[in-house]
């Protein structure tokens, strides 16, 4: 318990440093269009994830959503019957082009200079991930020391979609964060 528990901080710890190290870099000017607020719970509904995943969920929670002119960003976090394995789903909109690329996702993650070396581990994380074809215009998966697996997609220029997964690692699942990561790309 623990342990999945130290996990859980660890991926979300993670994926917030890139996550702000990626807002800071980007302001709202320069994007026509873009607007509202985006929701991932609704993007991405439990009973689509049930599906996908081929497990009950048993919650669905929002967090740390906010929209500010073009910009926007949403977090849903799940869990699934019988506790295994947990699921974090994070849209942003961004009302500047976001970097598509995974070297320039790894550079991003590389810049947030924290205490406990995360933003190397991420990048470094990164840079040994593989890349996805036919996926949004950049899309790669990476695992971070076996703590958590993370799908990482960028389209039209503005919208990047992060979709982490712990407690289980088999290719079923990163199958599902891929059929998952269609759907929301599709869906905005």
């Amino acid at each position: 318990m623990i342990k999945n528990s130290m996990t859980t901080w660890r991926a979300l710890a993670a994926t917030a440093v890139f996550f702000v190290v990626a807002a800071c870099d980007s302001n709202s000017s320069g994007a026509s269009g873009l607007s509202g607020e985006i929701h991932a719970c609704e993007i991405a509904p439990a009973s689509e994830v049930s599906r996908i995943f081929g497990n009950a969920v048993t919650d669905a929670s929002p967090s740390m959503e906010s929209a500010n002119g073009e910009s926007a960003y949403s977090q849903c976090t799940y869990r699934f019957e019988g506790g295994g394995m947990g699921l974090a789903v994070q849209i942003r909109r961004s009302g500047e082009k976001i970097g598509l690329s995974r070297q320039a996702d790894a550079d991003l993650a590389r810049k947030k200079k924290d205490s406990l070396g995360i933003g190397e581990d991420v990048a470094t994380a990164i840079e040994a991930g593989t890349d996805i074809a036919g996926l949004g215009d950049v899309a790669y998966e990476f695992d971070d020391q076996g703590n958590y697996q993370q799908l990482v997609v960028h389209w039209n220029d503005h919208y990047h979609l992060a979709i982490l997964s712990f407690g289980n690692a088999d290719s079923k699942v990163s199958d599902a964060r891929r059929e998952l990561a269609q759907l929301i790309v599709d869906s905005l």
